[in-house]
């Protein structure tokens, strides 16, 4: 109904893909870690963290 889970973890972004990361749970959750980037891409944004929980971290971006 909401979108999410009331508790869970939110799933990782793919690497190589600049994919964002995952929102946690709404009530207990940590945000996915953003996927790293390709050439020429930003790595992808963490994921927001739940009221209880840690946002992601963001994907790294490669060299230019």
């Amino acid at each position: 109904m909401l979108g999410r889970p009331l508790i869970g973890d939110g799933a990782n972004g793919a690497p190589g893909t600049g994919q964002a990361g995952g929102a946690g749970g709404i009530l207990w959750g940590n945000g996915g870690a953003g996927g790293s980037g390709a050439v020429g891409q930003r790595g992808g944004a963490g994921g927001a963290a739940g009221l209880i929980g840690n946002g992601g971290v963001g994907g790294e971006s490669p060299p230019y």
